[in-house]
């Protein structure tokens, strides 16, 4: 789906059952965030994709 991430297999959390249960590890995107959302957690965040977070040995 994205050349930049080869061998990678992305789903979406909506289709799986326990999408509850995943925690969250990076906050991408960040800029774009809508202007009243605060999520209020110690995750990395990144202004771009989560790249570089996803490539990371």
């Amino acid at each position: 789906m994205y050349d930049y991430l080869p061998n990678q297999v992305f789903i979406s959390l909506g289709v799986i059952d326990q999408a509850g249960s995943l925690s969250p590890e990076v906050h991408a995107h960040e800029g774009e965030c809508l202007p009243w959302l605060h999520i209020d957690d110690d995750l990395e965040r990144s202004d771009a994709t989560a790249t570089a977070f996803l490539k990371a040995p």
